[in-house]
This record gives C-alpha cells, structure tokens and sequence, in this order.
C-alpha cells in the first residue's frame, strides 16, 4: 500500500494490507517483518533521522519502530480515526492523515499537537516540501 525509502538510501519499507511493515535491505538478504497492526497498514515515513519508521493503520494506530532493535517494540499512538497516509517533517514533527478528514499533529515522540479538519472526506495522501518544517499552527488541542 506505500513504500519509503530510509534517509541513508539502505533500507526500502513497505506498508501491507497484511497487517505487516518490511524493512528491504537494499543491498540484499532477508526483510525485517514488523507486527502488531490488527488492520491494513496503509502509510509509511522514516524518521527524519533514520532512526525510526514511522507506520500508519486503518486500526487507529501509527506506530514508531525503531530501527535499531529488531526486538524492541513500537511507541504506539491512539488516534480518533483511521489512519491512511503519514510524513515526517524535517524537525521531526509527524504528521499524519485520517479517514475522518483530519491532519493530525504530533511530536518525534508521537505526543498529540493537535489537528486540522482538512474536509469532508478521507485524507489519502500526503507530501511536504522539502524545505519545510513542521508548519507553525495554532492548532487547537
């Protein structure tokens, strides 16, 4: 359902609506499988850092994976709604869009900011640009 490429240029993930993420060493061997959602995982990001992928699920999760532990286990967000797309700002600030029309905010911890109502209809996708940080909103919440 999404790929992302790690800010090393190493490692490609892949988001499924098996419930699973896969970390691809793109040099070769085997992937890494990532479980835990209980619905399709429909948005992947890196950590603006490397450090961590970032997962977002129709189960009303994101989920923060670090990379450096292939045992440790996720930082795992709640949110009101399910979840289709997500990136990461330069900053670190996570970003993240729902099936309820909202943007939501949080920190590279995954502590809520708040959110924006982006319409009437599912957020699906998601880009920032390159240049930009997290916006300064005053967001409620």
């Amino acid at each position: 359902a999404a790929l992302a490429l790690s800010p090393d240029g190493k490692t490609l993930a892949s988001a499924s609506w098996d419930h699973t993420v896969r970390l691809w060493p793109l040099a070769g061997g085997t992937p890494r499988v990532l479980e835990g959602h209980t619905q399709n995982v429909n948005g992947l990001a890196f950590s603006s850092d490397g450090r961590a992928v970032i997962s977002a699920s129709y189960d009303l999760t994101l989920r923060i994976w670090p990379m450096d532990s292939a045992g440790a286990s996720p930082t795992v967000v709640t949110l009101p709604s399910p979840l289709n797309a997500v990136i990461v700002a330069k900053d670190g600030d996570i970003v993240a869009g729902g099936a309820d029309g909202k943007v939501y905010f949080m920190n590279r911890a995954g502590a809520m900011l708040g959110d924006i109502a982006a319409g009437p209809t599912p957020v699906i996708a998601m880009s920032m640009s390159a240049r930009s940080s997290s916006p300064d909103l005053d967001l409620p919440g």
